[in-house]
């Protein structure tokens, strides 16, 4: 059993990784060579992601591994530096330890609906052309978000590859979508009439004046709450319902298909009742001082309120392919075809963390967006 000791604020009471050593005795990270160039992906607030474009005439390094496979089949993620000095980030050696050791063993029975990643060795030039390739962006105003802007990557040249799950080809389709909270917060006042998510849109709506994007208005948010497949539609709410899972699946044509491809895999299920197993208390609440005993490891209630933290900001992926026409002169979902996993599921770092949820919490309780301020009238808890 690893004890939560005195001193230790990495999570779960984990040794933190140091220096150049390996995460553990059995774990590595190969080797991969230098690439060419890489193109930008896509970022958010904690990694930006890139796509390794091989070169035709690099002399092969004898302790490259994975080869070629490792380029056509995953996508590179390089944490980025913190914002603040009182904001530190997790890199990517110690994100693989907490990925091992934390969140595959919650999810064993389905690990093949996690994203799968490597963590690997590049040579300092990738990682330099990675930032340059940032810098670029930035130097010429294209792609990057503008909250993004001049972030930076860690220079550290151990990083993580994950598993490119965008289409593969001109068969293949793919939606990305955050499930977000699937139950209620736990701070929520009783006579809430509001979800979490509901309540937070709303606030932000409200508050942006005339920078407010239509996403987050009472017509246009599609409630969470409305994924749960435990959760019973009520009486004359069938329409409001659907209307949610098809902008929760961006709008695809067959998602009403995929969302009871979804639902049979069960994984929306899982990640609701881990949710609320992992906070039991709301950010208001956990202790630090308070600790948990889950028989491999003691955990305090922060560590266990940022591993739900982390389950409710996760991606879901759906990929999949179209038959051939039917009689009826349509294509249809080829199940066979579809893969649904689970993606960005890094641990949040509850240290300082913390102060911004519970800042967030107690302005929507003292806001009263929990209880109908906003007219969320699309949102699963509405009456």
């Amino acid at each position: 059993m690893v004890d939560h000791g005195p001193g230790n604020d990495f999570p779960f009471g984990l040794k933190k990784p140091e220096g150049s050593a390996l995460l553990t005795s059995d774990t590595s990270a190969p080797h991969v060579g230098s690439w060419t160039h890489a193109l930008y992906v896509n970022e958010g607030a904690a990694n930006v992601v890139f796509k390794a474009i091989p070169g035709k005439h690099e002399n092969p390094n004898q302790k490259d591994q994975k080869g070629q496979d490792v380029i056509t089949r995953y996508l590179i993620r390089v944490p980025k530096k913190a914002r603040a000095p009182n904001k530190s980030v997790y890199t990517a050696k110690e994100q693989s330890l907490l990925f091992q050791k934390i969140i595959t063993p919650l999810f064993q029975n389905k690990r093949e609906m996690l994203l799968d990643q490597i963590l690997v060795k590049v040579p300092d030039a990738t990682v330099a052309n990675l930032a340059i390739e940032l810098s670029s962006l930035d130097r010429n105003g294209q792609k990057r978000p503008p909250k993004f802007r001049r972030d930076e990557i860690q220079p550290s040249n151990v990083i993580m590859l994950v598993e490119d799950m965008r289409p593969r080809n001109d068969d293949e389709h793919t939606i990305e979508f955050k499930p977000k909270w699937l139950a209620q917060s736990p701070s929520a006042p009783r006579d809430a009439n509001t979800c979490r998510c509901c309540a937070f849109a709303s606030r932000k709506y409200h508050e942006a004046g005339d920078s407010r994007e239509r996403k987050y208005s009472p017509d246009e948010y599609p409630c969470p709450l409305w994924l749960d497949p435990g959760l019973e539609t009520p009486k004359g709410k069938d329409k409001i319902r659907s209307t949610a899972i098809q902008r929760h699946m961006n709008g695809d044509k067959h998602h009403a298909h995929l969302y009871k491809l979804v639902q049979r895999s069960g994984i929306l299920t899982d990640l609701k009742r881990k949710q609320l197993e992992f906070d039991q208390t709301g950010p208001m609440k956990a202790d630090a001082n308070v600790s948990r005993d889950d028989g491999d490891y003691k955990s305090s209630e922060l560590d266990r309120l940022g591993l739900a933290m982390t389950l409710r900001d996760c991606s879901l992926f759906v990929r999949y392919r179209e038959g051939p026409l039917d009689s009826e002169g349509r294509r249809r979902v080829h199940e066979p075809s579809h893969e649904v996993k689970l993606a960005d599921l890094d641990l949040k770092n509850v240290q300082w963390k913390i102060h911004e949820w519970r800042a967030k919490e107690q302005a929507l309780i003292q806001g009263q967006w929990y209880v109908g301020r906003g007219r969320m009238t699309n949102c699963a808890l509405w009456r």
